[in-house]
C-alpha cells in the first residue's frame, strides 16, 4: 500500500528533522487525484482543505506552505477565478486546522517572484491571495511565517520579501 509506505517514510524522516513542511500539491476528491495547480474548482476546493486538515492532524508537519495555492488556476462555477464562498469555506477549515494542530501558515513569496518576472501588478497572481490572508487576520491564534521559496540565493534579499511583510 503506497499510502502506508509513504506515511512510514515520512514518520521515519521526521525523527531526524527539526521541522517538516506540508505542501498540498495533489489531493483526493471522489477517488481521483486532483492537481492543486491546475484542476481546483468549486466542486473540489473543499476536498483540498480536508486533505490539508488530515495531513495537519498527523502531527508530522510544522508549516503548511502556500496554503492559498488552491487559487492558482481556480475556476468557480461561473468559470472565473473569483475567490468565492467555497474558497472562503476551504480557507477557514485550513486556518482553523492550523490553529488546532499548531501548524504555521506560510505566506509564500514565490508567487510574488512570478509577478515581478512577468512585470505584473501585485494581486494579479494566484498567491499570496489577499482574500485568504484577510481571513487569516481574523484569527488571533494563527501562526504565520514568510517563506521565500527561493530558487536562487539572490531571492533571499529581494524586494518581494518586503511585499510579503506588507
Amino acid at each position: 500500500n503506497r499510502t502506508v509506505f509513504s506515511n512510514r517514510l515520512i514518520e521515519e524522516l521526521r525523527k531526524n528533522l527539526d521541522y517538516m513542511n506540508l505542501g498540498v500539491h495533489y489531493f483526493l476528491h471522489n477517488g481521483k487525484i486532483i492537481n492543486s495547480y491546475e484542476d481546483v474548482c468549486t466542486e473540489n476546493v473543499y476536498s483540498y482543505a480536508i486533505n490539508a486538515k488530515l495531513a495537519m492532524e498527523t502531527g508530522l508537519f510544522n508549516i503548511m506552505v502556500h496554503p492559498d495555492v488552491f487559487m492558482y488556476h481556480y475556476k468557480s462555477t461561473d468559470g472565473n477565478s473569483t475567490f468565492d464562498s467555497e474558497c472562503e469555506k476551504a480557507a477557514r477549515l485550513i486556518i482553523e486546522s492550523a490553529i488546532e494542530n499548531n501548524v504555521y501558515l506560510e505566506i509564500n513569496v514565490g508567487g510574488l517572484f512570478k509577478v515581478s518576472a512577468n512585470k505584473k501588478e501585485v494581486g494579479s497572481f494566484a498567491y499570496p491571495r489577499d482574500e485568504f490572508w484577510k481571513i487569516v487576520s481574523e484569527y488571533k491564534d494563527v501562526k504565520v511565517v514568510i517563506g521565500v521559496d527561493a530558487h536562487s540565493p539572490l531571492q533571499l534579499i529581494s524586494n518581494e520579501i518586503n511585499l510579503a511583510y506588507e
